[in-house]
Order: C-alpha cells, then sequence, then structure tokens
C-alpha cells in the first residue's frame, strides 16, 4: 500500500487529526516560553472571589507569565461590565450573608421540629431546653466562623478604582497587553456570526444564546474571534485559560480523558492560524506553572480555583430554587412548621429538577405535604424552581 498522500508526502497517525493529541509537559513548557497566553475574562474577575492566599498565588503566576499574556479587547468589556457588582466586588461578604441566612433559616426549623417532637410525645419544655442551647450554639459557631472567614478574604478600597490592590497588580501585568476593539464594520459583522452559530449550535458561546440577548450572548463569540486574529498576526501557538465550564468551549471530560478543546475550536484555529490551540482552567495552569516553572503555589490555592470552577459548573447543570416574588409574599403568613416544610421541600424537588421537568417540561405544578400545599413554577430552561404559593392545608395549625 502507498503511503504517500496525494501530494506525494508521509502521513503519520496525527497527521491531520492533531486535535487528538493530548498535550503534554513539553507542549506547556514550550507555550510558556514562545506562545501567547490569552485570558479570559472571568481569570482576572475570579481574582475577587478567591481566597487571600489565592489570589495573591494567580497573579504571582500571572506576573511571571506578563510577556507572553494577552487579553482580547472583549474580555476586558465583561471585566468592566461586571467588576462592579456586589457578587464580585464584596464576593466574600455577599456569599457570607447568603449562608447564614440559610442556615438561620435551618436553625428556626431545627428548633421547630424540635419542639413540635416534644409536643406530639408530651416531653417536658424543661426536658429539651439544654438540648435547644446546644443547638444555637453550634449554630452560633458556625454563623460566626463564616463571617470571620468573609472578614479575611475580603478586599479593602475595592470602590476606589486608584486603590483596589488588584487593580493596582492587574494594570502592570497588563499595560500593553490588550487588544484593540474592533471597528463598527467588524464588530457587527462578527455579532451576525455570532447569532448564526447560537442558531446552529455551533461553538463557542451557543449556550449563552439560550439565556441572554444577541448583544450580551455574543460575547465569547467576540472574545474568540479576537483571540484567533491576534494568534494569526503573531503566527504562534495560543493558550487560551478561562474558568467558564460550558459544552461549547470543551469537550466532555472522562475518567479516561482530560478536559480539552472542542474539536471543532481546534480545528478552526489550525485553519485560521496553522497553529495549535490548547486551554486551560485557572486552577490547571496554577498547577503546571508550580511544576514547570517552579514558582511557589500552595496546594490549597489549586483546590480554591477548582472549587470555583465546580461551583460554576453546578450553577450551570444543577437546579436551584427561589420564591416569587420574595419569602415573605409566599410564607410570610404560615405557622412556623409549615415553612420548614415548603423549604424543606422547594430543596429536594432541585435535587430531581430533571426528573421533574422529564415527566412534564415546565410550567406550574402542586406538590402535597402534611400541612401545606406548594404551588411551584418549573423552568426547565433556567434550571429553576420558584415557590409562588403555599396554602395551609384546612385544620391545620
Amino acid at each position: 500500500m502507498d503511503e504517500r498522500g496525494t501530494e506525494g508526502r508521509m502521513y503519520g497517525l496525527f497527521d491531520g487529526f492533531e486535535e487528538h493529541r493530548t498535550p503534554s509537559e513539553i507542549d506547556y513548557k514550550r507555550l510558556f516560553e514562545t506562545g501567547m497566553i490569552a485570558l479570559d475574562s472571568n481569570v482576572l474577575l475570579n481574582l475577587y472571589r478567591s481566597s487571600r492566599r489565592t489570589r495573591e498565588d494567580l497573579l504571582a503566576v500571572l506576573e511571571h507569565l506578563r510577556k507572553r499574556i494577552w487579553v482580547p479587547n472583549q474580555a476586558v468589556v465583561e471585566f468592566w461590565r461586571n467588576r462592579g457588582s456586589e457578587e464580585t466586588l464584596d464576593h466574600h461578604r455577599t456569599k457570607s450573608n447568603q449562608a447564614r441566612q440559610l442556615l438561620t433559616r435551618g436553625r428556626r426549623g431545627a428548633l421547630d421540629i424540635l419542639e413540635r417532637w416534644a409536643k406530639e410525645v408530651q416531653v417536658p419544655f424543661e426536658d429539651i431546653e439544654s438540648h435547644r442551647d446546644e443547638l444555637n450554639s453550634a449554630f452560633e459557631g458556625v454563623l460566626g466562623m463564616i463571617a470571620k472567614q468573609a472578614e479575611v478574604n475580603s478586599i479593602k478600597e475595592v470602590g476606589d478604582t486608584s486603590k483596589d490592590p488588584v487593580l493596582t497588580r492587574l494594570e502592570d501585568i497588563l499595560r500593553g497587553r490588550v487588544g484593540p476593539p474592533m471597528d463598527k464594520s467588524s464588530y457587527e459583522e462578527a455579532l451576525r456570526e455570532a447569532k448564526r452559530r447560537g442558531e446552529s449550535e455551533e461553538p463557542p458561546g451557543y449556550e449563552d444564546y439560550k439565556e441572554k440577548d444577541d448583544e450580551r450572548a455574543a460575547g465569547d463569540y467576540l472574545i474568540w474571534e479576537q483571540t484567533l486574529s491576534a494568534a494569526t498576526e503573531r503566527d504562534c501557538e495560543l493558550l487560551f485559560v478561562t474558568g467558564d465550564s460550558k459544552k461549547d468551549w470543551w469537550r466532555q471530560r472522562t475518567a479516561f480523558t482530560p478536559a480539552m478543546p472542542r474539536i471543532e475550536l481546534m480545528n478552526e484555529m489550525r485553519r485560521r492560524t496553522g497553529q495549535r490551540l490548547f486551554m486551560l482552567t485557572p486552577s490547571d495552569l496554577l498547577r503546571l506553572a508550580e511544576e514547570i516553572l517552579e514558582i511557589n503555589v500552595e496546594s490549597s490555592s489549586v483546590t480554591d480555583l477548582e472549587r470555583l470552577e465546580n461551583a460554576e459548573r453546578d450553577k450551570q447543570s444543577s437546579w436551584r430554587w427561589d420564591y416569587d416574588p420574595d419569602r415573605e409574599s409566599v410564607v410570610g403568613d404560615l405557622p412556623p412548621e409549615a415553612v420548614s416544610q415548603v423549604e424543606a421541600m422547594a430543596e429536594s424537588l432541585t435535587e430531581i429538577g430533571d426528573e421533574i421537568s422529564r415527566d412534564g417540561g415546565s410550567g406550574a405544578k402542586n406538590f402535597v405535604m402534611p400541612d401545606v400545599i406548594i404551588q411551584a413554577l418549573v423552568l426547565e430552561d433556567r434550571h429553576q424552581i420558584l415557590i409562588i404559593g403555599a396554602l395551609l392545608i384546612p385544620g391545620v395549625g
């Protein structure tokens, strides 16, 4: 059999199929020395969401790699668009307050259950009083620990961009490293292409068209297009670092294969630039920087970023619940025992959200508990369950 191609050259197993080659440590060492390292906006934003130790380690790695770093203009647009939110600037206190509210709600429910049990089996109140105190003390200890941790990791003076320590470090690292904005004609053409890809589910970015307006949904494609253009000009390999875990960027990770870019993206990169595309999450960047560049990185920093990435992945794939319009409007008039039942059922529904949507799709549904009938709105496209009503069963309470 002739082993030569139609043009007479010899072909090997990976020739024309480079997208199937798993990156090696040698590849990443070469990228750190000669490649272009493009950062997504979430890499910069996660500096505010990370612990203090992780923040320092990630900034140290970025400073070490600054000569190779490049940031697409659209990523900076999205950085400034999202930086000012409470979720970003006050991330640790916001998450602390949310956790403390849920725990306080759980404490009320636990105490209500204990008192109800005592009433139903005729246990004198004085016999459970010490246990009530133990419950309260345990909850107070956890609530205090969460508040203290938030203070440790929160960044001071983030409201003033001239004093924000994260911005001060980033400004130095990214000086001369941000790409230019598209001209009006190129931008409009890119918006049209992004929408076409969204409608045909062609990566990247089509997942965003399920929940965002067209211009916001185009963000991932704009970042991709600007990055490809820069890689073409530089004629070098590309390492794209992103905390975005959606399937319109990544191939599915299995027990046998690591996370790798979508084959379509690797092929497009090769067609446009003749070069190879690599992708890493921020946690993998830290891990490899420690191994290859011998930068001192705490193992807890890698774990911290992995948790952030997993939380984002869970947020995209898991179900969540909320009151609509708010808790007071829905359950404000119910006795505490009934409220506990409503919220316990809501938590349970998030565990079986996929089954509920498969059985009946989106729409209003009723769920009956011992003391209350719960009215819920299941939103399949948003993976959300809204508790819109709760009626006490006659004769209860």
